[in-house]
């Protein structure tokens, strides 16, 4: 009997919701960034493009919802510039076709975004921007400080092993090599925002370069949606209503209607702690509006 009345009630809570126009499967993508950026913050995100490899649309969806947080940021001035580059250029083995076919789709998705104080900078481009023998002297740098047997060569085998960089080890020690002489050269920036986890080897740059800008990892977390405080109202309503119904009959068991209100509790709690219905006040409003009625 118990098996019957969750399935009795699932459909009215739901169908509630829909009929307010609502689902409750729907999620929006919220980042969150460790640490927080500082105040003022000059921050800078290198793109991995590698994902656009294996689920493209997820990652848009992800990228979007990052960028305009940043805007977000920088429209209330709690930040000062953004610079995101798309590091497609580092892949020595993918052929110039395709580095052109996934820029001009990034560029194309999210570039539309920008705003002043916020740039989209070509791999390529951000180099000259920031000067390429400079750029080549901290390569040159990186090369001798992780020469093979050092132990920064031996973190980037172990990055090469965990991580598909590239289709051999050189092209992979060639791309963490460029991409640490970068990074040398970002002392500009003051927060590194990364769609990732650090690598051991990243993590040895900082020990080596203090003043590097700080890494910051985003993740991306749903959230869900909320109802206002009168959808949550008339969907309380609407599945009260329908329980009055079903409990005033002569035939319910007196057992089973106690059983029924504490599912029906049990479930209000679960939707309203998912943020369902955003205020406490207002919820437990709710649960004791349900507990007189029932």
């Amino acid at each position: 009997m118990q098996r019957k009345i969750h399935m009795t009630i699932l459909p009215l809570l739901n169908n509630s919701l829909f009929h307010r126009g609502f689902s409750s499967k729907s999620k929006v993508l919220h980042p969150v960034l460790c640490p927080q950026l500082l105040q003022d913050a000059k921050v800078v995100i290198p793109v991995s493009m590698v994902r656009y490899e294996k689920d493209k649309e997820k990652f848009d969806t992800e990228l979007s919802a990052l960028f305009q947080y940043m805007a977000n940021k920088l429209e209330q001035e709690e930040i000062q510039s953004v610079d995101i580059l798309a590091t497609t250029a580092l892949h020595e083995d993918w052929p110039d076709s395709k580095i052109a076919e996934i820029d001009d789709h990034f560029f194309n998705k999210h570039a539309k975004i920008a705003k002043k104080q916020m740039k989209f900078l070509l791999w390529k481009d951000w180099i000259k921007q920031r000067g390429e023998q400079i750029h080549q002297k901290y390569y040159e740098e990186v090369l001798e400080l992780s020469k093979e047997g050092s132990e920064w060569y031996k973190l980037m085998l172990n990055t090469h092993s965990r991580v598909s960089i590239g289709s051999s080890l050189e092209i992979s020690l060639s791309y963490q090599r460029k991409e640490y002489a970068a990074i040398r050269a970002m002392n500009y920036y003051t927060d590194l925002v990364y769609m990732g986890h650090i690598s051991s080897a990243w993590s040895y740059l900082y020990e080596l370069y203090p003043n590097i800008p700080r890494f910051v990892r985003v993740s991306m977390q749903p959230q869900a949606s909320q109802i206002k405080n009168y959808d949550a109202d008339a969907a309380v309503k609407i599945v009260t209503a329908s329980l009055e119904q079903i409990v005033s009959s002569p035939n319910f068991p007196p057992k089973q209607k106690e059983q029924l209100k504490e599912i029906c509790h049990n479930l209000f709690r679960t939707y309203t702690s998912t943020g369902l219905m955003p205020h406490h006040g207002y919820r437990e409003g709710v649960l004791s509006d349900m507990r007189v009625k029932m």
